[in-house]
């Protein structure tokens, strides 16, 4: 049983890290109008990590012009320090369509990610397999 679920695990990794490559692809080819945006403030979430202690992730909030409205929102990326100052220029990248939908120009994070899920469930799921061999 624990082997099976040590398989399981590794699949769904895997396809996690499929939907995130295929989704920031699919990103990538909609959001084809450049503008720069400005930093106008840092959002930070608070949590608690396994040992109790406060871990935080902090977003920037971009605003910037898609024709003739004005776009104010959270990046969909964080990090565990901030990238960005209130204030900073950023090159962005929006669908012209959904202005709402954006990325950071060059920025590459889910496809990185979605490659180490992948990575990281194929090797679960290969321990899973071997595991059940012995």
């Amino acid at each position: 049983m624990k082997k099976l679920f040590i398989i399981l695990m590794g699949i769904v990794f895997v396809g996690v890290g499929i939907f995130m490559i295929v989704r920031g692809n699919d990103l990538a080819k909609r959001c084809t109008t450049e503008t720069t945006a400005k930093v106008v403030s840092i959002e930070t979430e608070e949590s608690t990590d396994s040992d109790g202690h406060y871990t935080y992730t902090y977003y920037p909030v971009f605003e910037f012009n898609a024709g003739e409205k004005t776009i104010t929102q959270k990046g969909s990326t964080g990090s565990s320090r901030a990238q960005y100052k209130i204030g900073d220029s950023v090159e962005l990248l929006y669908d012209a369509n959904k202005p709402e939908d954006f990325i950071v120009k060059g920025d590459k994070t889910s496809n990185i990610l979605g490659i180490i899920f992948v990575v990281a469930g194929v090797f679960v799921t290969g321990v899973g397999v071997i595991k059940s061999n012995f």
